[in-house]
């Protein structure tokens, strides 16, 4: 809980640099070419339902209660620890002549390709 908290006081301090619009009570993230309501940044989205609600006056209070949650971070995992649960390694990517010497013995040593 305590990463939770610290990370709704770093976002409480950098919703306002976030762009978005306000269309039907809604807050809209530019995706692409147009803008989407499905697009959050963590508890910045949230801050800035807050300030449309209080300050603008653009967001109901009905609103503002749909996206006041939590979201706890239940697992993360990493990606270079992913080949240690197989058995073997099928192929490997094109780039590798492109490596340094350092990347090329983590290969060798850690995933032995």
């Amino acid at each position: 809980m305590v990463n939770q908290t610290n990370a709704m006081i770093r976002d409480l301090a950098a919703y306002k640099a976030d762009v978005y619009t306000v269309n039907n009570g809604r807050i809209y993230y530019k995706e692409g070419d147009g803008l989407s309501d499905k697009i959050h940044y963590g508890y910045r989205t949230i801050w800035a339902y807050f300030h449309e609600h209080y300050i603008n006056k653009k967001v109901s209070v009905n609103e503002l209660t749909k996206q006041m949650v939590i979201n706890p971070v239940v697992a993360a995992f990493s990606y270079s620890k992913l080949p240690e649960y197989f058995s073997s390694i099928l192929g490997v990517t094109g780039t590798l002549v492109s490596m340094s010497d350092g990347q090329k013995k983590i290969l060798s040593d850690d995933f032995k390709v």
